[in-house]
């Protein structure tokens, strides 16, 4: 029973121990960091308003800002028909 007791000892004491431990990320100042002191850029994006496009998102600000004028533009270029195609592989293809 003793031995038992202390294999299952050694056992969690071998998981617990740091050389199976996960890296963190920490902060140094203003900069987040791994284990190494390496600075570590975090990317992704929010999804709120995934499907919503603007103009500054896709830099048409000047030319067409709101969702709705983005759209009319597309639809001069490409017309009604491939406008569509084109949102419906947004739908499709946006987040993944």
């Amino acid at each position: 029973m003793l031995r038992c007791y202390l294999a299952t000892l050694a056992l969690l004491l071998f998981c617990l121990s740091d050389s199976h431990a996960q890296s963190f990320l920490r902060t140094h100042g203003k900069a987040i960091v791994n284990e190494e002191g390496d600075t570590v850029l975090l990317r992704g994006m929010g999804l709120g308003g995934w499907m919503l496009q603007e103009g500054y998102m896709l830099q048409t600000a000047s030319f067409a800002n709101a969702q709705h004028q983005i759209r009319a533009k597309i639809e001069e270029l490409i017309g009604p028909d491939d406008t569509q195609a084109f949102y419906d592989a947004w739908l499709a293809n946006h987040v993944r």
